[in-house]
C-alpha cells in the first residue's frame, strides 16, 4: 500500500497575494441643487404674523431663503400693505389659483401718509412675480409699484393706477427686466417712463401699455440700455414734456432697441422728439401687424390718494385698455 502526504492547507492566501489595507480618500461631490421651500400666504393683512411656512406675505418674505417660492391660499383675494415689501434674496412670488391676487396700498390711508413702492427689490437679487395685480403704489422717488436694483421678471401681471414722483410710474428697474404677458394701465411718472423705466437690459413680450403718462420722456416706456419689444400694443399713452427731446408718447429710447410685431395706437407727445418710438440712441422698428383692440374692463382698485404732483392720465379722454379678465376667486 502506498501512502501520499497531503500538502498543507492554507486558511489564508500566501503573503505575496494578500490584499493591501484600504486607503481612505476624499473626493469632491457634484453640485447639488437645494430644494426650495413653498410658503403660503393665509392672511391678507400687513403684519409679521405667521408660523412655519404660513402667514402674511410680509412674514413669508422675511422667512424665505434664496430660491424659495411664495404662493397664496385660494381664499386670499387681496393683500393690503402699509409699507414697502423689501426683498433681499432670490425669490418667486406667484398666484397659482387661476386668478390674480390684488396687492395694493391701504385705501383708507390719509393723504399725508408716507408714500412707498409696493416692492423694493435689492441689488444682486433675482425676483419673479407671477399672476399678480399691483395698484395704488406711490414710490417715494422712483417706481410706483416696484423699485428694483437687481433682476426682475413679471409674468401675466396687471399693474395699474400707480404713480412715482420720479421715474417709472409702475416699475423702475436699474438692472435686468423681463415683461411677459403683462398689462400696464393708468400709471403716472412725474419724470420719465409713465409705466416702465429701465436702465439696463429689457425684454417685452406680448404686453399692453395703455393710458400711461410721463411728464418728460416716454409715456409708456423709457429705456436706457439695450432691449427688445415684440408682439405688444401701445395705446393712448402720453408724454407731457414740451422741450427739445422731451417726447416719445409710447417709447423713449436712449440706447439700442428692437421693436417688432407691435401696434401703436393714439399715442401722443408734446415735445419735439415725436409721437411714437423715438431716439437719441439706436432704434430699429420692424413691420407691425394690424392694430389690435384688447378687451376693456374697469380696474378694481384706484389710487388711494392723489399724487403730490398735478400730472395724471385722464380717464375720460378716450377708450381704455385693461388687463384680460381672470376667473374670480372662490370666497
Amino acid at each position: 500500500m502506498t501512502f501520499y502526504r497531503r500538502a498543507p492547507y492554507f486558511l489564508s492566501e500566501p503573503s505575496s497575494r494578500r490584499r493591501q489595507p484600504a486607503r481612505l480618500r476624499l473626493e469632491a461631490l457634484e453640485d447639488r441643487i437645494a430644494l426650495s421651500t413653498l410658503f403660503t400666504v393665509i392672511d391678507g393683512g400687513d403684519t409679521l404674523s405667521g408660523s412655519g411656512t404660513q402667514g402674511t406675505l410680509r412674514y413669508c418674505i422675511s422667512q424665505a431663503a434664496a430660491g424659495d417660492v411664495i404662493d397664496f391660499r385660494s381664499d386670499i383675494l387681496d393683500v393690503t400693505l402699509t409699507g414697502a415689501l423689501t426683498i433681499s434674496t432670490d425669490l418667486t412670488i406667484q398666484d397659482t389659483s387661476g386668478a390674480r391676487v390684488a396687492i395694493h396700498d391701504d385705501p383708507s390711508a390719509p393723504y399725508f401718509a408716507e408714500p412707498f413702492s409696493l416692492f423694493d427689490i435689492q441689488g444682486g437679487v433675482s425676483v419673479m412675480l407671477e399672476n399678480l395685480e399691483l395698484s395704488g403704489g406711490s414710490g417715494p422717488v422712483d417706481g410706483g409699484a416696484i423699485s428694483c436694483n437687481g433682476a426682475l421678471t413679471l409674468d401675466n401681471c396687471f399693474l395699474h393706477d400707480n404713480a412715482a414722483p420720479g421715474d417709472g410710474g409702475a416699475v423702475y428697474c436699474n438692472g435686468s427686466l423681463a415683461l411677459n404677458d403683462c398689462t400696464f394701465q393708468f400709471n403716472t411718472a412725474a419724470d420719465e417712463g409713465g409705466a416702465v423705466y429701465c436702465n439696463g437690459s429689457l425684454s417685452v413680450v406680448h404686453c399692453t401699455f395703455a393710458n400711461n403718462l410721463a411728464t418728460t420722456h416716454g409715456g409708456g416706456l423709457y429705456l436706457t440700455g439695450s432691449g427688445s419689444v415684440s408682439g405688444s400694443v401701445f395705446s393712448l399713452n402720453q408724454n407731457g414734456g414740451v422741450g427739445d427731446y422731451e417726447g416719445g408718447g409710447a417709447i423713449f429710447n436712449t440706447g439700442t432697441l428692437v421693436v417688432q410685431g407691435s401696434a401703436f395706437n393714439g399715442n401722443s407727445a408734446l415735445g419735439t422728439a415725436g409721437p411714437s418710438t423715438t431716439s437719441p440712441g439706436t432704434c430699429r422698428s420692424r413691420a407691425a401687424p394690424s392694430p389690435a383692440t384688447p378687451a376693456t374692463s374697469a380696474a378694481p382698485f384706484g389710487p388711494a390718494r392723489p399724487p403730490p404732483w398735478t400730472a395724471s392720465p385722464s380717464r375720460t379722454a378716450g377708450p381704455t385698455t385693461a388687463a384680460p379678465s381672470s376667473p374670480s376667486r372662490a370666497r
